[in-house]
Formats: structure tokens, sequence, C-alpha cells
């Protein structure tokens, strides 16, 4: 009886440490980052994602691009830096509320034709960037993941053609977008000065940000970026567009996108 009751409350207390180090692994994964690296090197030169980000993992982030030098753009190089306005055909509406508000705000622009949800997507395209449950809701024809997919298109083309354009950089902004206009500062003029407020290494300004997690501010109006669900409004370079091109050969789109649409973000001038 004595042993088994010594065996018992061994059992007992190593499954309490057992678990206790499992609790400590997963609070480590999500929350702090401490024990558990983020990448591990893996075969063929890849790097292996071992956990998420963490809030230290971000905050460590901050504290960096809060002091490195900042990005700079003369009004020459601004001016020639693309307005790329995302829009439906089948939505005149929307076309000329996008008109009439970049027009007051003297900002130059092209309409780019969407892939249209309602519409048959290409095949080719949807067989190679969508995969997983999304593609099986896709193909259950629901009608909001048939929107969803032709957005998701919609920026990789853009993506796609700011890497074979040789941009430097581009403004990517849906029809359904309201600028929101100051007297004082005109959006053109705000939208330079918040370009000259971000990091010098930025690769993704995002000009909104629904139900964005709260974040630091890393320039005057400018704040980390950790994800959110809207992409109405944002600004690639080349460098971004191209790792979203090279993670495309490994994983779906919507990993892709989901995983590097984490930058900066300013004060909703969208």
């Amino acid at each position: 009886m004595t042993y088994c009751r010594v065996l018992a409350i061994y059992l007992s207390a190593r499954t309490v440490c057992s678990l206790c180090v499992v609790v400590l692994f997963v609070t480590d994964t999500f929350f702090t980052g401490v024990l558990v690296p983020r990448v591990w090197p893996a075969p063929h030169r890849h790097m292996r994602l071992m956990r998420h980000l963490t809030s230290n993992d971000w905050d460590k982030a901050a504290i960096v691009q809060s002091n490195l030098p900042r990005y700079t753009i003369s009004q020459r190089r601004f001016e020639e830096v693309p307005v790329w306005i995302l829009s439906l055909q089948r939505s005149p509406e929307r076309r000329a509320s996008m008109l009439v508000q970049l027009t007051e705000a003297n900002i130059s622009f092209e309409f780019v034709n969407a892939v249209d949800g309602q519409d048959l997507l290409p095949e080719e395209e949807v067989k190679e960037y969508i995969k997983g449950s999304r593609l099986q809701l896709y193909h259950s024809a629901d009608p909001y993941m048939r929107a969803k997919a032709g957005c998701d298109l919609s920026h990789l083309r853009l993506l796609h053609r700011l890497v074979a354009e040789g941009q430097d950089a581009a403004i990517i902004i849906e029809d359904d977008a309201l600028l929101l206009q100051e007297e004082a500062v005109p959006f053109k003029q705000r939208l330079r000065r918040l370009f000259n407020q971000l990091p010098n290494d930025w690769e993704l300004f995002m000009l909104n940000s629904c139900f964005s997690f709260p974040s630091k501010l890393v320039g005057d109006g400018v704040r980390q970026f950790r994800g959110g669900v809207c992409t109405l409004g944002y600004v690639a370079t080349r460098g971004f567009a191209l790792k979203v091109c090279t993670c495309l050969l490994e994983q779906p789109l919507t990993f892709a996108i989901a995983t590097l649409f984490r930058s900066v973000a300013c004060h909703n001038p969208l």
C-alpha cells in the first residue's frame, strides 16, 4: 500500500510538472517569446516558423523602429508614386465617389479593374493561390468567400505589377474608401508628411487599421501595425511586393498576405 501511495504521489507530481511545462511553453509561444526562438533553421536553406510574434517581440521592434532614421522623400519623388484605385466595373457610383474625392485632393490616379467575385474567377489563379479551407468555401459558392477570393487576387495582381514595372512603391486604395479631408492640412500634404515620419526600413504603410491590435507609436502620427482585417488603403514598396510573391511559392495567398501585412500604420487618413 505504501509503495502504491508513493507511486501515485510521484505520478501526480510528474503530471503536474508536465502540465506546468506545457503551460510555460504555450505562454512563451504566444505572449513572452523568451524561451522559444521565433524561427529555427530547416533543411534546404529555409527557416521553420516556431512560434507567433508575441507582444514582447512587437515592443522590441517598436523601440528599434522608433530609433531608426526617418525615411525622406522629395516632392518630385512623392509625385511619381503611382496611385492605383481598385474598382469593380459594375460599381460606377463608387468610381464617381472616388473621382470626386481624388480630384478635390489634387491626386493623379488610375482606376484598375478589380477581379469580380460574382463572375467566374480565373481557374488557374484560383488553383495556384487559394488553398485549404478558403478553397473549400470558394467551391461551396458562398458569395462572400467568392468576393474575398476576388479581392485577394486583385491585390496580388497589383503587387505583381509593382514588381514588373520596377516602381519603388505604389499607393493602393479600394474604391469604397473615404479620404478624410482637413481644411488646415490637405490629404496629399498630410500623406507626404507621414511618409517622412516612417522608419527608413518600412516596407508596408497601412492607411487604415480596421480592428487592429493596440500598438506603439514609431513616429509622429505613425503606429506599428500588428495586423488587422481591412485593405482599404496602403502603400507597398517593391521589397514588400517581392516578399509576397516569393512567399506565394511556398504558402497560399491568404497566409502570405496575412503574415506580411504587418508593418506600420498612420492615424487613419482613410
